[in-house]
Order: structure tokens, then sequence, then C-alpha cells
């Protein structure tokens, strides 16, 4: 069954809106200041959903850094820079 609305959002700060789908609850987006940026999960763009597989071209979006990581909810564990 699919919702009359897809999604559903919820303001988990100031500067930040996050839409989920309103049936399975995954993270679609978010809204980043005055809704000028954008965040999009990467699995969104390069999950293959029905075998599980990572996509080609998964690699050119690797991370370079980690945000907010003084309100982190888990540790990371890696060489990128971490800005709080």
């Amino acid at each position: 069954t699919v919702s009359a609305s897809p999604l559903w959002s919820i303001q988990t700060s100031k500067q930040v809106t996050r839409c989920r789908c309103q049936d399975c609850g995954s993270p679609v987006y978010a809204t980043l200041g005055r809704s000028s940026y954008w965040a999009v999960p990467r699995t969104i763009l390069f999950q293959d959903h029905e075998n599980n597989n990572q996509k080609e071209g998964d690699k050119d979006y690797d991370p370079t850094h980690h945000m907010h990581y003084a309100s982190r909810i888990i540790d990371v564990n890696d060489n990128l820079p971490k800005y709080v």
C-alpha cells in the first residue's frame, strides 16, 4: 500500500529538516539551512536494492569529512577530518 503523501518530515534542529518515506521510514533527503542545500543518502543514489549490492560510481562520492562530529551518535574510526 502506498500512502497519499509519500514523505513525512521533521525539523531536527533550527537548520535541518529531514524527510523520510512514510511507508517504511527510510531517509530520503534533508534540507540544510534555508532549503538551499539538500543532503541525500548515498544508498539512494548507488544501492542496487534488488540484489543488495553497490552500483558502479559510488566511489566517486566517497566522504571527505565528517560534519557536526561533536553531536555524533556513534564514533567513526577513520582518517577523515572531523569538524565540530
